[in-house]
């Protein structure tokens, strides 16, 4: 075991096959961005959302953290691994995700908006 006090997700989700988490949605999308599927333990702000979310697209499976116990995480774990349709779900939110345009074209959007703008106001 090691323990850090940061390690970029970026670096550590190619290696995963499943994402645990609090349902963030910088976890959310960084587990969907990769195809992987979750089990989500989602304690409030827009946790409780996402993972609802998540749970519609049978791309995770939610736990409620008062009542969650070690052995219902280790079996809500192995049921995600062991269904198949819940990763071909977070794979096809994948390629969703990788299908949408960058930030590039997000760019290229809001200078046109300003040009256009621009001209209405003269």
């Amino acid at each position: 075991m090691r323990i850090e006090r940061y390690i970029p997700q970026s670096l550590l989700l190619p290696h995963c096959d499943l994402v645990l988490s609090h349902a963030g949605s910088g976890s959310v999308i960084g587990a969907l961005a990769h195809g992987l599927p979750s089990v989500l333990i989602p304690l409030g702000a827009d946790q409780p959302h996402n993972a609802a979310r998540c749970e519609d697209l049978g791309v995770a499976r939610v736990l409620d953290a008062v009542r969650c116990t070690p052995a219902m995480v280790r079996d809500a774990v192995a049921a995600v691994l062991a269904d198949p349709a819940c990763r071909r779900a977070a794979e096809a939110v994948r390629d969703e995700i990788a299908a949408m345009p960058d930030a590039a074209h997000a760019v290229t959007l809001l200078q046109r908006l300003v040009r256009n703008g621009r001209r209405a106001g003269s």
